[in-house]
């Protein structure tokens, strides 16, 4: 119950704010993101990078509505600084301004 009510919230903001960039953590949740941020989405690119125990660790890109949807691995681990470098370098290619 908690996780549907959180999406929905989160769907709910998402919608009246538009950010630039909406970033999603934890791959396991990665279809309820899809999901909540709608279907017509546009994937737009997926980004790897090397980890010792994680074949294929990647983030992927969406676009939905003039906003980019990042989804990565959850932060503490096995996300990696060369992922999250990746991270920010695109979402500045999309010309999202980060701090």
């Amino acid at each position: 119950m908690c996780k549907t009510d959180r999406l929905q919230i989160i769907k709910r903001s998402f919608d009246q704010l538009r950010p630039s960039a909406v970033v999603c953590f934890g791959e396991s949740e990665w279809p309820q993101f899809r999901d909540a941020f709608g279907t017509g989405s546009t994937m737009l690119a997926v980004e790897t990078a090397p980890h010792k125990s994680v074949s294929n660790l990647h983030a992927e890109f969406y676009e939905t509505g003039g906003s980019i949807i990042v989804l990565t691995p959850f932060f503490a681990r096995p996300m990696t600084n060369t992922l999250t470098d990746k991270v920010a370098t695109r979402l500045i290619s999309y010309g999202v301004e980060l701090p």
